[in-house]
């Protein structure tokens, strides 16, 4: 069974890990989460997700999806 992911931050190099878990069987992307709504499109590309598997807040992905583990690419004053 793969390990579902939620994806924080998935412009800049938040990207590739959406385009890295694609490529793999045993990871899952099930959700992306970030503040820039314009970063969603690529992402969601990449990873096949729906635009209802695109998410403002951690909170909201949390409560929407289910999920083992999450992946956080933020600016490191984030």
């Amino acid at each position: 069974m793969a390990i579902r992911l939620i994806h924080v931050g998935v412009g800049g190099r938040g990207r590739w890990p959406v385009r890295r878990v694609a490529e793999r069987d045993d990871f899952e992307s099930v959700a992306l989460v970030d503040i820039n709504h314009e970063k969603f499109e690529p992402a969601m590309e990449a990873s096949g997700l729906p635009e209802s598997a695109c998410f403002g807040t951690i909170e909201q992905a949390l409560n929407n999806v289910e999920s083992d583990a999450i992946v956080v690419i933020t600016p490191p004053d984030l």
